[in-house]
This record gives structure tokens, sequence and C-alpha cells, in this order.
């Protein structure tokens, strides 16, 4: 009987790690929506091709901080001071809305956003 060597796979495995052209980023191919804040420290996507909605009631989005694409975000009735947490987004595909959140007063964190 004839052995099969794992060396070439471990090998391989390293490879398609290490090249940057090989991306291990998270994809969310559909829409996001959350509504508390269990919700968003559940948040592990890099990019979500659709809608990003997150209303009534998430206090902190420091969770997002790996949200880089997003089709749509709205931002909907939250009683966040600050945007802190969309720290790392570049770019929003279509549109951007934030609407009845009173108590918003720093939106530095969408300084790397590069287009919208």
């Amino acid at each position: 009987m004839k052995s099969i060597s794992i060396v070439p796979i471990k090998w391989f495995a390293l490879i398609l790690l290490l090249n940057p052209f090989f991306s291990l980023a998270q994809i969310n191919a559909g829409s996001v929506v959350m509504n508390n804040q269990a919700e968003v420290d559940a948040f592990d996507y890099e990019e979500v091709v659709g809608t990003v909605l997150i209303q009534n009631g998430p206090t902190d989005l420091s969770p997002l901080i790996k949200l880089k694409k997003a089709g749509r975000l709205i931002l909907k009735n939250l009683p966040v001071t600050s945007l802190n947490g969309l720290d790392s987004l570049q770019v929003i595909g279509d549109d951007l809305q934030i609407s009845r959140c009173g108590n918003l007063t720093d939106i530095n964190a969408l300084s790397q956003l590069e287009s919208v």
C-alpha cells in the first residue's frame, strides 16, 4: 500500500494563508439587521454587500470595527453619542442614513470613509 504524504498539503495551506492575493475576509452577501447590543457584539464581517441596519437600542458600536464596506448603512433611533466602531469603514455603496439619533455629537469615526 502506498503512503500519502501530508507535507505538501501543509505547505499549500501555509502558502495560501501567507499569500496576499488570497483573502480570508468575512463577507456577508445579504443584509444585516441589528436591533440590540447582543447582535452588534456578534457582528464579525469586513463587508456586507447589502444593507447594514442598526436600530432601536444598541449603545456601543465598537464591535463593528472590522467593517470596511457596506452596500448601505442605516443608523436609526440609537442612543449613541459617537460612531466609534465604524472607524474602519471605507466604502458605502449606495446610501448612508442617520436618523433619530438625538444624542449623536461625534461622527469622527467616519473619517476613513472614501466614498458613498
